[in-house]
């Protein structure tokens, strides 16, 4: 019992930063405790396991919540921890700020102290409490240091961290190296994406690897790791308060599944948001006046009602133009466009891909050819690490811009379908890719308020 000779009733949260099955803390946990409250006569009504996983970092925990709400409610008279360090290891100011308001509604113990809950109006008893917070917090401190550092070194050393990418088998080396019946897989499924787009990416990887449950949001994933040219790069996540988050890089490479070139070309970027049916072209034809979207609603004048598109910014002196009138010009337009022979279809097949493939390949020789240069070690190493690897970004956009164009000319919609819903949305964003509509404002026919910009003209073309 207490000095004043009562029974307590305490809630007991347990907590394991990472829980495997032959787990022992839980249960050692549990009997400290249990074996604390029979020999001091109190009693432990409820115990609040956080499961698989819950960091002590911080103070403000699912167990802890839980706990201090039936502390509130009157249904226990206060919290005892097996292990001071289970309590939690963030700053000492939360963690004393945290006990301050328990105490204000019930008590604390801790079981490994033994003896009565602690009494904060005893300046000794805090200051004891303080410093186990802090010895606790502190050790942790230490240890995450080591933990980081060790990751670093492992990086540095070309060894890869966490679980094997599919395609990959982690040797003896801690290395990765190709698995022998699923990396020729992924190297099938970059080249499927590069020629024939995520969706036969898709449909291949389901048949080779149908155990995984696959769909274009988990391949896209998939094939934007640079794990598969053969780079070792990893993302410590910043903790705030002790460490800020950083990139790693290996100076040295493992097994790469895809070359540069095929890479790129197979990256794509989730399909925007399908249109409202009433109004296909809403957000992809512009105001002329300051650029915006411009949206399908409708306008009454008496008791009729008129399909309109309007500048969804509602510019001063805004785009305004009949839905009807605009969506046939488009269609007649667009089949123009894609017509059999029309020079447009030449915008689609530059002819400065193999430039841009050679500037791609030649960025990454160039990056790949540092460690023979400098040493790893070397002052300016990560700098110059750093500068290829912005030339290779910048000669990957150029590639691709080019590779998903010339790509996309097999794939465009024939001109007599174009009146189909789906055709038109495929031949429309086909041929926003190279610019965008833009619709003058004022007053007059549909054809000679709608012109067509090509990407680079844009900005001109509206400040005129």
């Amino acid at each position: 019992m207490t000095t004043t000779g009562r029974q307590l009733r305490f809630v007991l949260p347990i907590r394991t930063s990472k829980r495997k099955k032959e787990a022992k803390s839980p249960d050692q946990q549990r009997d400290l405790a249990f074996g604390w409250a029979q020999a001091h006569q109190h009693e432990i009504v409820a115990v609040l396991d956080s499961g698989k996983d819950e960091s002590g970092k911080t103070m403000d925990r699912e167990t802890i919540r839980r706990a201090m709400e039936m502390v509130r409610a009157g249904e226990a008279d206060g919290i005892v921890f097996a292990l001071t360090d289970r309590l939690g290891r963030a700053p000492i100011e939360e963690s004393m700020a945290w006990i301050r308001q328990l105490d204000l509604v019930g008590h604390l113990a801790l079981a490994d102290a033994g003896g009565d809950p602690v009494n904060l109006s005893d300046p000794n008893a805090e200051t004891a409490l303080v410093l186990q917070l802090q010895i606790a917090r502190q050790y942790w401190l230490a240890a995450a240091r080591r933990f980081r550092q060790s990751q670093r070194d492992a990086i540095r050393a070309g060894k890869w961290i966490g679980l094997a990418p599919l395609g990959f088998q982690r040797g003896e080396d801690k290395r990765l190296h190709e698995h022998p019946v699923y990396g020729p897989v992924i190297r099938q499924a970059y080249r499927i994406a590069a020629r024939d787009g995520i969706h036969a990416a898709v449909a291949f990887l389901k048949g080779r690897v149908p155990e995984r449950d696959w769909d274009t949001d988990h391949v896209r994933r998939l094939l934007a790791s640079r794990a598969y040219l053969g780079e070792n790069r990893y993302v410590l996540k910043e903790d705030p308060g002790n460490f800020p988050a950083e990139e790693l890089v290996s100076p040295t490479r493992h097994d790469a599944l895809t070359d540069l070139a095929t890479w790129t070309a197979a990256q794509t970027e989730p399909q925007a948001r399908r249109s409202n049916g009433d109004y296909p072209l809403s957000h992809q034809i512009h105001c002329g006046r300051c650029g915006a979207g411009m949206v399908g609603a409708l306008q009454t004048v008496g008791e009729r009602k008129y399909r309109r598109m309007r500048c969804s910014a509602v510019c001063e002196g805004g785009c305004s133009i009949s839905a009807d009138g605009l969506e046939a010009y488009m269609l007649e337009a667009l089949q123009g466009y894609l017509a059999p022979g029309s020079p447009f279809r030449d915008l689609f097949t530059p002819e400065d891909t193999r430039d841009a493939q050679a500037a791609l390949q030649a960025a990454q020789a160039n990056r790949d050819a540092l460690p023979d240069v400098m040493a790893p070690t070397h002052p300016k190493f990560a700098e110059w690490l750093a500068r290829y690897d912005a030339e290779i970004v910048t000669a990957q956009r150029a590639f691709q811009e080019a590779s998903a164009r010339a790509n996309r000319v097999e794939n465009l919609p024939p001109a007599d379908e174009l009146h189909k819903a789906e055709q038109f949305a495929r031949g429309l964003r086909a041929v926003l890719t190279l610019g965008r509509f833009i619709v003058a404002p004022g007053r007059g026919a549909v054809r000679d308020r709608v012109s067509f910009i090509v990407d680079d003209d844009v900005t001109g073309a509206l400040a005129a």
